[in-house]
């Protein structure tokens, strides 16, 4: 058993036995971590507010090796994104994206950096109270890519045009673009015009700490909310919990 240091952010949490918790958190350095908090419920704990979800932290844990649960014994707030907290549109969209990071990451995995920087930016992006469904689209799309599933927008999968023009489609069965001829043989397309894909494109491609200035033409809302969510529920096992409170609310 040893001491492990670590920045984190909270993504989960569900109630133990009495006034303990398992956290769910994401680090750099481990990947996902699920660990118990003893007595995080009393109204006076050691670990405050630290341990809420979306919050940025720095953990001292206790890990033992094969095990799935660590053991959570100090947590430090780095930033609480107190001002994504006071809209619970906002609020809604973060946990949202750390419910995802939460379903498609292994607990006890490697680490990945590069999620660990896109989940800070999306929650910096989400209290900044701009285009909260261009900021989820663009998490969407690169935390895609970064799990491996990163789509093709370059040509046509199925004869290889290049895109232009309308009546193009995207197929998430295959992960990629279908041009209007290939799409009479291929049954689950999706309609994509070419600000959506251009909208991908620039999501995939631009610095993240510019990402933020992109924003979704109004007539391709519908189109690359349907794809985005069509791909990721391929991958989870299970029915997201936030999204469908997210989309009421919205």
């Amino acid at each position: 058993m040893s001491i492990n240091h670590t920045e984190a952010v909270v993504i989960g949490s569900t109630n133990l036995v009495e006034a303990d918790r398992i956290i769910s958190v994401y680090s750099p350095e481990f990947g996902q971590i699920r660990g118990v908090a003893h007595g995080v419920k009393r109204i006076k704990n050691r670990f405050g507010s630290a341990l809420e979800p979306l919050t940025h932290i720095q953990l001292i844990y206790k890990d033992r090796p094969n095990r799935e649960l660590q053991i959570f014994q100090q947590a430090d707030i780095i930033n609480s994104y107190q001002t994504l907290r006071d809209d619970i549109i906002c609020l809604c969209a973060g946990l949202y994206a750390a419910e995802l990071v939460q379903k498609l990451t292994p607990v006890g995995g490697d680490g990945q950096p590069p999620i660990f920087s896109l989940l800070l930016k999306t929650l910096a992006l989400l209290s900044t109270k701009t285009d909260t469904i261009s900021i989820l689209r663009i998490f969407e799309v690169r935390f895609l890519d970064l799990l491996g599933y990163k789509p093709n927008l370059t040509q046509c999968l199925g004869c290889q045009a290049l895109p232009q023009g309308y009546g193009w489609g995207y197929s998430p069965s295959k992960g990629g673009l279908i041009c209007p001829a290939c799409r009479k043989k291929i049954r689950d397309t999706l309609s994509l015009s070419p600000g959506g894909i251009k909208f991908l494109v620039q999501a995939m491609q631009m610095d993240l700490d510019r990402v933020g200035r992109l924003r979704i033409l109004p007539s391709s809302k519908g189109e690359l909310e349907n794809i985005l969510q069509s791909m990721l529920m391929m991958h989870l096992s299970s029915p997201l919990k936030s999204y469908p409170i997210l989309k009421s609310l919205m």
